[in-house]
């Protein structure tokens, strides 16, 4: 029962995205105009193709961060998360470098966006580099912090859990401390 439940809501999480986007498309085309929604339907292809350099190790890294904080191992569990930064870290600069370097010739050569729309557009496609570098710094920081819960552990849980872990996990326990813990330290 919990599969079905459990897919229920993955797909509910779906298809609301695709319900706004549907139910918003008029009011936007009217806001942006023909040639504006053209500019963000490009950007948004544009970094799309950035997206292929998604590795999404940070399932992996809560995987084995889960086994190690399970097992009681937390320099091994830090370093697992380190190690899931890091590569995350890279892909996003990797992305990052290359939507900033060939914004210009992707818009002008490319894609052959006049002249008019060329600056604006290489703009938002360098705006656009910072947030895949941040997406990628967040699926680390959003799904390490999950493998050190009793549900993915299936173990107790620290009661000194943010003694071992880096600043922002606690930062971040404030919105997600599991009821399994004592209280926050």
């Amino acid at each position: 029962m919990n599969v079905l439940r459990n897919a229920g809501f993955n797909f509910a999480g779906a298809l609301l995205p695709a319900v706004a986007l549907f139910a918003t498309l008029p009011l936007v085309l009217k806001g942006l105009g023909p040639a504006g929604y053209g500019s963000l339907v490009l950007v948004t292809a544009i970094v799309g193709y950035a997206a292929l350099l998604d590795v999404n190790a940070s399932a992996g890294v809560v995987q084995v961060v889960a086994a190690h904080h399970a097992r009681g191992q937390a320099e091994a569990a830090r370093s697992a998360a380190g190690l899931g930064l890091a590569i995350h870290l890279g892909v996003g600069l990797l992305g990052a470098g290359l939507l900033l370097v060939l914004a210009g010739p992707l818009v002008r050569q490319l894609f052959g966006v006049p002249d008019a729309q060329q600056a604006e557009l290489t703009l938002a496609v360098r705006v656009a580099a910072a947030g895949f570098l941040l997406g990628q710094v967040q699926q680390v920081l959003q799904g390490v912090p999950q493998a050190s819960t009793c549900r993915v552990a299936s173990t107790p849980c620290s009661a000194h859990w943010c003694r071992w872990s880096p600043w922002w996990w606690c930062w971040q326990a404030e919105a997600w401390w599991p009821s399994c813990w004592p209280a926050r330290p």
